[in-house]
């Protein structure tokens, strides 16, 4: 069948799904009995397609009609799938290559202090991967969808905690395994490994060898990454696609920003973190913003290409969310508890706390002398000044775009979403920060990160252990009760 006409086909499946919405629900029905000539059966028909489901059984079929338009509109699938495919073979056999000729150009001190790292992080969260106690949540995502299968996983959505990707990796653990401790938290454990290495060996672009070191041994002792390393939720997952493209834009300063797989790759990203959490929205729509205005500026030949991208990643996310949409309704992605505007005094007198909040968990020294808030301000302006003074403004304008937009978002949206929600923040500030640092004459970097690597790991170890203390305390009795 020719392009054009699929696209006709496409075209005509799209005009009947529109139709819909001014049908109504008994008239389409019979509609439908009758050109599948089963008037006979329309009773059958009512109770496969109940009123009560009618407006999601709409919504999910323009979706999946618009989603396959736009696909053969701004596409052929069938030539560029196996472009895209060779793509990504070529881009991650050029990866490939890059570490193992980075690893054999270390001198053997090197290879030594790396191996050393290497062994403590990984002891460390073997550890607590092993004796931190199950969470509700945990408990909670086992029973309620991964040990349902794979259906109830992409379509049971009974609030925010249904974390999909990540579950649905879960789902393929439980084909191998038994035993629920491993099936949840392994993908956890592993794309905690991978997000390490992937951490270290973006820092080595731009700083030397033993302030990467550091800085790594530092980022991955932080209590935040340390917890969502280990338990079965979906956060760590969501900070290992952003890592990704967070290193393409950095890598796109260095090499030509026309090249389409970075394009694809950040598309790819955003799709999968938005299908892991919702919320990975306040960093989609910022790095987006920040993807657009970029290609405006240095390559306006891929504007459109750029445009056409985004839109088949919005209608690809729709399309992966339309069991829930059908099954669940679509209240519970979009009028959720979670997502519901607040009263404006109550939020105006509690977006201060929020913030707060959010400092601590970034920050998270734990020191009463010491004022979390105050201390992220500080830490942000000393970084974008650090940027400006070396004229680095398209960093200055990707750190004020990704860290001050998802604050203006949620003051728009007049929402105070839980502190994890944006901590992916973390690997951001780190990033930039690193970047500062990197402006310094190299016989001083060490002298600057050595100190303050070596005070922030001893003050993150000590919060990690009383972190799993509290835990302990809280979780293991009412286990033992049960």
């Amino acid at each position: 069948m020719k392009k054009t006409n699929i696209k006709f086909l496409f075209t005509a499946f799209l005009i009947l799904n529109v139709s819909l919405f001014f049908l109504p629900y008994q008239q389409t029905i019979f509609f439908l009995a009758t050109f599948l000539n089963l008037e006979t059966q329309v009773d059958k028909i009512y109770l496969l397609i109940p009123l009560s489901k009618w407006k999601e059984i709409q919504f999910v079929f323009l979706i999946l009609s618009l989603s396959f338009f736009l696909l053969f509109v701004f596409f052929n699938p069938f030539e560029k799938l196996l472009k895209w495919i060779k793509d990504f073979y070529l881009y991650c056999t050029k990866f490939k290559n890059y570490v193992f000729l980075y690893i054999s150009n270390l001198n053997p001190t090197q290879k030594f202090f790396l191996s050393i790292m290497l062994i403590i992080i990984v002891s460390l969260r073997f550890y607590l991967w092993i004796t931190y106690p199950i969470h509700v949540d945990e408990i909670n995502s086992y029973f309620a969808f991964v040990n349902k299968g794979f259906i109830t996983t992409i379509s049971y959505y009974p609030a925010p905690n249904n974390h999909i990707l990540y579950n649905l990796l879960c789902n393929f653990n439980d084909i191998f395994f038994s035993n629920p401790f491993i099936i949840m938290r392994l993908p956890a454990l592993f794309f905690g490994f991978s997000f390490m290495l992937l951490f270290f060996l973006g820092l080595t672009r731009f700083l030397p060898f033993y302030p990467s070191l550091i800085l790594t041994a530092v980022f991955n002792i932080h209590p935040e990454i340390m917890y969502y390393a280990v338990h079965a939720r979906g956060y760590g997952l969501q900070w290992f696609f952003i890592l990704i493209s967070i290193l393409i834009f950095f890598e796109s300063e260095k090499v030509n920003y026309s090249e389409n797989v970075h394009f694809k790759i950040r598309i790819i990203v955003w799709v999968c973190s938005l299908y892991v959490l919702p919320s990975s929205i306040y960093f989609v729509v910022p790095d987006a913003i920040l993807l657009i205005l970029r290609v405006f500026f240095k390559a306006k030949g891929k504007l459109l290409y750029i445009l056409k991208l985004s839109i088949v990643a919005f209608f690809t996310v729709l399309f992966l969310y339309s069991p829930v949409f059908l099954i669940s309704g679509y209240q519970k992605l979009f009028a959720n508890n979670w997502v519901k505007p607040l009263n404006s005094a109550y939020f105006s007198s509690h977006f201060f706390n929020f913030f707060q909040e959010i400092s601590s968990h970034i920050i998270y020294f734990n020191i009463k002398s010491i004022h979390e808030t105050w201390l992220i301000i500080l830490i942000w302006f000393v970084t974008l000044i650090g940027l400006i003074l070396k004229k680095k403004y398209s960093f200055v304008f990707a750190f004020i775009l990704l860290t001050v937009l998802p604050f203006v978002l949620i003051f728009a949206q007049k929402v105070l979403p839980p502190a994890r929600t944006l901590m992916y923040l973390i690997p951001i500030f780190f990033y930039f920060g690193a970047l500062n640092i990197s402006f310094f004459q190299k016989k001083h970097i060490l002298f600057i990160i050595f100190p303050l690597g070596f005070l922030c790991s001893f003050i993150y170890l000590y919060s990690n252990l009383n972190l799993l203390k509290s835990y302990k305390d809280q979780y293991l009795p009412i286990f033992k009760d049960a």
